[in-house]
């Protein structure tokens, strides 16, 4: 070996040479995203490895893990932290839907506000929530019709109603009329409001008058007419009793028995005696 190489290799050992590692493109942390590095020979140099994670409700898109290669490059991009996603909703039937977004269209944090049309009423949860499971805070709520109370119709009262939607529901109509014989008290139609109420109370059928005097005497029968008939029975008998007492009077034909009249029992004068009248009809 010659001297002078071995002065280069002396000189070699007590001064030092240190040469740079390779360097890599400095990362950075995504939007709503964490980076968390290791370095051995320098910050983004040969050898570094970086992980990354998101932030809660979000979800990486891209490699987990990076390495610094001796070429200066990593072994991938750098990942996106992106929303996670909840199941697109619809307006329920015979309503509305009222969505706000915070991180895209149904995604983390995104909240769901239902309505319904007038006459229709909510089942279910008014508002729903998108969580970090990619789940809403519950099911989409239905707009059912509202109802109405059931009527019923008994006779004497006639009703016919119709329903655009659901039986006694918004919109129902009914309208009413009576039997012969009776007449309606109240209004002829109603209709079911959009509150569950009908539009004014239900009508009755009332006798009437004629009708109800009708009733009355055959209620009672021939009772009526007979004590009619006695009374004025009773009062024949009286007058007749009366004008056969009273001598001198005239024989009056309306008051006298037709079988007295038949045997010319009335005088030519006109006088006719009690006695006479007892003798006379026992012939």
């Amino acid at each position: 070996m010659s001297l002078s190489f071995k002065l280069i290799n002396l000189f070699l050992d007590i001064i030092p040479i240190n040469i740079p590692a390779v360097k890599c493109p400095v990362l950075a942390a995504s939007e709503r995203g964490r980076l968390n590095c290791t370095h051995w020979h320098g910050d983004f140099t040969y050898n570094s490895t970086c992980a990354f994670s998101c932030e809660t409700g979000f979800v990486r898109n891209g490699s987990e893990t990076v390495e610094c290669t001796a070429l200066g490059q990593w072994t991938g991009h750098s990942p996106r932290c992106e929303a996670v996603k909840c199941p697109v909703l619809d307006s329920p039937g015979r309503g509305g839907l009222n969505c706000t977004h915070w991180h895209g269209d149904f995604t983390y944090n995104s909240t769901c506000a239902f309505s319904c049309e007038m006459g229709f009423v909510r089942n279910g949860s008014e508002k729903l929530e998108c969580t970090a499971l990619g789940q809403w805070t519950g099911r989409p709520p239905r707009c059912e019709v509202m109802r109405c109370p059931k009527l019923r119709d008994l006779e004497p009262i006639l009703m016919n109603c119709s329903h655009p939607l659901e039986s006694f529901s918004y919109g129902s109509v009914c309208r009413f009329r009576c039997t012969q014989g009776y007449f309606l008290n109240g209004t002829s139609r109603v209709q079911c409001q959009p509150d569950g109420h009908w539009s004014d109370k239900m009508p009755a059928c009332q006798e009437e008058a004629a009708s109800y005097f009708k009733q009355v005497l055959l209620y009672m029968g021939g009772g009526a007419v007979t004590l009619v008939a006695l009374l004025l029975t009773g009062m024949f008998i009286a007058l007749l009793i009366k004008r056969l007492s009273n001598k001198g009077k005239k024989c009056m034909a309306l008051f006298v028995p037709l079988v007295i009249i038949a045997e010319g029992i009335c005088l030519e004068t006109g006088d006719l005696s009690l006695e006479e009248v007892q003798i006379r009809s026992e012939k």
